[in-house]
């Protein structure tokens, strides 16, 4: 459907007490508006609900004058939506532009804090968002825990970008790679390592690597172990030599074949070809080069 279905289309009851017209203009103070938000709340709600819309803060001059401090792009879905509605509630205080200029910035972050992805996903978890659950449920399946979600004082905390990151490589992969640094490093922060070992067992010609049933799959953690022995951490293991334009995992999922299938090769044993994983994490420079001999 596009914008212009949804005109018209409101839910839930304004809130009681004083309002203001929909064309108050903006404090000084005010940021641009952004309509791309504009588009996207339309979309994913439907409409407007009054009960997401609650009340714009605004405030009134010695003069008389009232400016709108802070939901103008609240009072502009009014505008669009509904059109016939010309007052919206609102907090209306007494003051001067300077203290509206202040309280615009304690209101947008000078005196508060945005919500971490992990806060966002616990939210959305306890709304029932069908997504959120689903990666609690594999989450759950695991030693680690994002904000809320499975924590335990013997669990491990990881960020929700990472863990997401690593379960869109496959619930089975993310899995075994979280049982695999389980078993050689079983404290810590290692969300990382946990997206790069998903990401490169999530490769066909890899998948043998997570196996505990397969001899290289078996070695893959003895090696593990092994350079755990002379200082291998989660940390270093993150290969930040390797980063380049490309995203991180894939320098982790490079680094981690690079350096296990040499070991291997020094020990005479035959390892699947480097070729699949070094593509993939060196095509970010080379899709840069191609661009650079388009421009120059």
């Amino acid at each position: 459907m596009k914008i212009n279905d949804y005109i018209g289309c409101a839910y839930n009851t304004p809130a009681l007490g004083e309002r203001i017209s929909v064309h108050t203009p903006l404090a000084v103070s005010q940021r641009e508006l952004n309509t791309t938000k504009i588009k996207e709340y339309i979309m994913k709600h439907k409409g407007l609900d009054w009960n997401l819309f609650g009340y714009v803060t605004a405030m009134r001059f010695h003069n008389g004058k009232i400016v709108l401090v802070d939901g103008q792009h609240r009072v502009e879905l009014v505008k669009t939506l509904l059109p016939d509605v010309l007052e919206v509630p609102a907090h209306l205080m007494d003051g001067t532009p300077e203290l509206a200029a202040r309280y615009f910035d304690a209101m947008n972050g000078g005196s508060s804090s945005t919500l971490k992805s992990e806060e966002t996903f616990w939210a959305k978890l306890q709304a029932g968002d069908e997504f959120a659950i689903s990666i609690a449920d594999t989450i759950r399946k695991t030693r680690f825990s994002v904000g809320k979600v499975n924590a335990d004082p013997k669990h491990r905390p990881a960020k929700y970008a990472n863990i997401v990151k690593a379960i869109g490589f496959g619930e089975s992969e993310f899995l075994r790679s979280a049982a695999i640094i389980d078993e050689v490093f079983p404290t810590g922060p290692a969300d990382n390592l946990l997206s790069g070992m998903a990401r490169l067992l999530s490769i066909d010609e890899y998948h043998e690597l997570g196996d505990p049933n397969k001899a290289i799959g078996r070695r893959f953690v003895k090696w593990l172990k092994d350079i755990k022995k002379i200082g291998a951490t989660p940390k270093n293991l993150e290969f930040k030599k390797y980063r380049n334009a490309g995203p991180w995992y894939d320098a982790v999922a490079y680094g981690l074949a690079r350096h296990y299938f040499q070991t291997e090769r020094s020990l005479g044993r035959t390892v699947p070809s480097i070729k699949p994983i070094k593509d993939l994490w060196d095509k970010p420079v080379k899709d840069a080069d191609d661009f650079e001999s388009l421009v120059f």
